[in-house]
């Protein structure tokens, strides 16, 4: 079931993305169990939005801090790394491989005034959460005639 997540009117995903990530589930679900092609994998997101912030949460258990590149540019969150394969170097017998290891990235466009010099990124027990402080608009300030009649 595909969610659609919006912020401020405008899909998080182009659906070009979105057909990208349903139809490699599909394949991924299809892969042969000893064949292994070196790809870019997507690990999965929430995003949530308060008054104040943008918060992303991503799932990538398995990391270590340094393995993990978050960047900010052109209203385009990029989060991407290279998590270790665990599994033994001699697979004697292959019964089922569902972990991706290698190289992963999700792009997010927030079509949002973010404040890039308050992005925080904090990874913990196989969660990366990344806080995105919005900027706030200028106040309105309402022009008075100074002239008493």
């Amino acid at each position: 079931m595909v969610r659609y997540k919006r912020l401020m009117g405008k899909d998080f995903e182009t659906i070009q993305q979105r057909m990208e990530r349903m139809l490699g589930t599909i394949f991924d679900e299809m892969r042969p169990t000893m064949f292994s092609v070196e790809k870019v994998w997507r690990p999965p997101i929430d995003i949530y939005e308060t008054p104040e912030e943008v918060m992303v949460l991503v799932e990538i258990a398995g990391m270590s801090k340094r393995d993990i590149n978050v960047t900010m540019e052109d209203e385009v969150l990029r989060i991407s790394g290279t998590r270790p394969d665990y599994s033994p170097a001699t697979k004697m017998k292959l019964h089922q491989m569902e972990i991706d290891y290698g190289k992963f990235e999700r792009t997010i466009k927030i079509s949002l005034p973010i404040d890039v010099q308050k992005i925080t990124a904090h990874y913990k027990e196989g969660f990366l959460k990344i806080t995105l402080l919005k900027k706030k608009l200028p106040h309105a300030i309402t022009v008075e005639d100074s002239h008493k009649e």
